[in-house]
């Protein structure tokens, strides 16, 4: 976990320790469930919601390409293993994919919880489960809205993020 996952390097002199060592380390993943989940998302002050990408596939828009994960470098779209495009981080994270896309994704928490920008993609996943950010973007102009420590699905509407107890 220390090596892979960004996490602290401990050492136990007892496997005692380890329950404890573990839900340090997945901050509270132990005991967050969920399965069906959904959201509603309203359109307030004019604004018009066009699509919500709520699927695991890759989906294309123009110039960008949403995928959960990334996509395996060197491999054509049509050819991508969806296990890939939900999983994958090295060496999505590490190599340029060499597809005529600019991948925007998840699922790896960017280290300083601000939306990321390389060369070929666009990292959205600032954490929001742990730090409370909870990231957009916008797309249209290219531009990056920093993400706030409280969400907000509209200007007007703001809740507060749920937090594991530790």
């Amino acid at each position: 976990m220390a090596t892979s996952g960004d996490g602290t390097l401990a050492f136990i002199e007892s496997p005692g320790q380890l329950a404890d060592l573990y839900a340090s380390e997945l901050q509270g993943l132990v005991t967050t469930v969920g399965k069906r989940v959904s959201i509603g998302i309203r359109a307030k002050n004019g604004a018009e919601l066009v699509d919500v990408l709520n699927d695991l596939d890759a989906t294309e828009a123009g110039n960008d390409l949403f995928v959960h994960a990334g996509v395996r470098p060197g491999v054509p779209l049509e050819e991508q293993a969806k296990d890939d495009l939900i999983w994958i981080r090295m060496p999505f994270l590490s190599r340029p994919h060499g597809l005529p896309y600019t991948v925007v994704h998840g699922h790896s928490i960017t280290k300083d919880h601000q939306i990321e920008r390389r060369p070929g993609r666009i990292n959205l996943d600032t954490g929001a489960f742990s730090s409370g950010v909870l990231s957009s973007l916008r797309l249209g102009a290219r531009a990056v809205r920093p993400p706030s420590p409280a969400w907000s699905l509209a200007p007007e509407t703001q809740c507060q993020p749920a937090r594991s107890e530790k």
